[in-house]
């Protein structure tokens, strides 16, 4: 199988489930803001925000070495598996010491964050997840790595559905506001914890090697301050609109940034499949596997620019299909939020080549610093003058940051030599586009959707012939899906 037919096939099979999971967890949103007050959501909001940002030091970014040494040890099973249960070991000793600390210190460590939220049972709870979630993540990571794109959709969908099924017994059946999916989220890392366990067995021993693990700390602890500042990228708004304005606005803020992080279902999901794709061509270092890199690179990008323009464009219609009427206004900074995630895409693919090669990952860390140090000021300049705008603002500025800069740091190593000014202008006029769109205005609505339809069609014919020389390429690649399968079965 052709570097291009996996990365076509993993593609698939990864956007198909997040497009599974994304659909069902957007069933939720209706619930919600019909539920939970919007205070509600944002004490939600924000500890489902805070536990993104704890995980990475519940897990000292250990999963990332899970993806780096398995090329080093896939021929040697035997290392292989001691090299595994050294992480799992590592990763469940981190977090029941993380967790029994915050939960002795965190009402007075996380008072900054907190508000008017109270620690208990809010942040408990939040924390109890953190000390459960993490090994399954590492079991994902391992199924990823090894392409078993297959069985890495089942069981995060299988997760997913559980975790809504018991949200909605608890938020609906028995009358539960904000705890309820947060205790939800609780029992499902608890079952799940279990199932990695029992799942996993045969793939690690129990067994600590030290030299094991100074191999994947050296490699995966440059990443911690990387994997931090992207963190804070998130987290950063809904926390300063918690304290500044109130959790209201963080609640109502975070519908809008679930709408703009549908750009991320597909950029994460084509992610999972590029990274081993893209780290088997910089292994081979041919010629010919580097071209076909930067084809289906630059591919991807005009991707990611066109989903950005269809997700700004419907953002409005979006909103008033699965919102209540407080939520509809947020519409207008979706394109920004939108367009932070098309930047995370681009990103992805220029950051691969300091992956993988280890004495480049604190580089990476220079990026993602820069990009959240500047989120921490913008918020905190914009959200006074500008309130959730200025927020939307700010992530997009900062994940600008980010992009360039690794971008600077890669060339100097980077064997694919991708062409940085048609991306910039890719970008560019996608942006612009998206946000003058805003104030779209007709006689009728179904004119106005008319009238976003016919601009969807020539982004693109427009980005089709840009990436590729063929304007109907982006339309042909939906063709082309059953071909994936043809030759090998569904198994993957």
């Amino acid at each position: 199988m052709t570097p291009t037919q996996k990365l076509g096939r993993g593609s698939f099979v990864y956007t198909a489930a997040n497009l599974l999971q994304r659909g069902l967890s957007f069933f939720l949103l209706p619930l919600y803001t019909h539920y939970l007050s919007p205070n509600d959501f944002g004490i939600l909001a924000v500890v489902i925000t805070l536990n993104g940002f704890l995980t990475v030091l519940f897990t000292w970014s250990m999963p990332a070495a899970i993806g780096r040494f398995y090329f080093d040890y896939r021929d040697e099973p035997e290392t292989l598996r001691e090299f595994w249960g050294t992480i799992v070991l590592s990763v469940l000793f981190f977090s029941l010491l993380g967790g029994a600390l915050l939960l002795l210190t965190g009402p007075v460590l996380l008072k900054p964050v907190m508000g008017d939220i109270p620690f208990w049972p809010y942040f408990a709870i939040g924390i109890g997840i953190l000390v459960f979630q993490p090994l399954f993540q590492v079991f994902l990571s391992a199924l990823q790595v090894q392409g078993q794109a297959g069985r890495f959709a089942l069981y995060s969908t299988v997760q997913l559905v559980f975790n809504l099924l018991l949200i909605l017994t608890l938020v609906i059946l028995m009358g539960w506001k904000a705890e309820g999916p947060l205790f939800a989220t609780l029992i499902t890392s608890i079952l799940f914890f279990m199932v990695a366990l029992f799942t996993f067995r045969k793939d690690f021993k129990w067994v600590f090697r030290w030299h094991l693990f100074k191999q994947a700390a050296r490699y995966s602890l440059p990443l911690v301050p990387h994997t931090l500042s992207a963190q804070i990228l998130i987290v950063t708004d809904k926390f300063f609109l918690n304290t500044m304005v109130g959790a209201a606005a963080a609640g109502i803020y975070h519908v809008a940034f679930l709408f703009g992080t549908i750009i991320i279902t597909f950029v994460d999901s084509i992610n999972r499949a590029y990274v081993p794709v893209a780290m088997d061509a910089l292994e081979e270092n041919k010629a010919s596997s580097l071209e076909e890199l930067n084809s289906n690179g630059m591919i991807l990008i005009g991707g990611y620019c066109l989903l950005g323009i269809l997700v700004s464009l419907f953002s409005l219609e979006m909103l008033k299909l699965f919102t209540a009427a407080p939520y509809h206004s947020t519409y207008l900074i979706v394109p920004f939020i939108a367009f932070a995630f098309v930047l995370r895409g681009v990103y992805y693919i220029l950051v691969n080549i300091l992956m993988f090669k280890k004495d480049t990952t604190r580089w990476v860390s220079v990026g993602t610093f820069s990009g959240a140090l500047a989120n921490i000021a913008l918020n905190y300049y914009l959200i006074p003058i500008h309130g959730m705008a200025g927020a939307a603002i700010a992530t997009l500025a900062s994940q600008l940051v980010i992009t360039v800069i690794i971008g600077k740091l890669a060339l100097k190593h980077e064997p694919v030599r991708w062409n940085y000014t048609k991306i910039n202008l890719a970008f560019t006029i996608s942006l612009i586009l998206s946000i003058s769109t805003l104030k779209l205005s007709g006689p009728s609505l179904l004119l106005l959707f008319f009238i976003k339809v016919i601009i969807s069609f020539l982004a693109i014919l427009g980005l089709g012939t840009y990436f590729t020389g063929e304007k109907y390429y982006y339309f042909r690649l939906i063709t082309h899906v059953p071909q994936l399968f043809k030759k090998t079965g569904n198994s993957s």
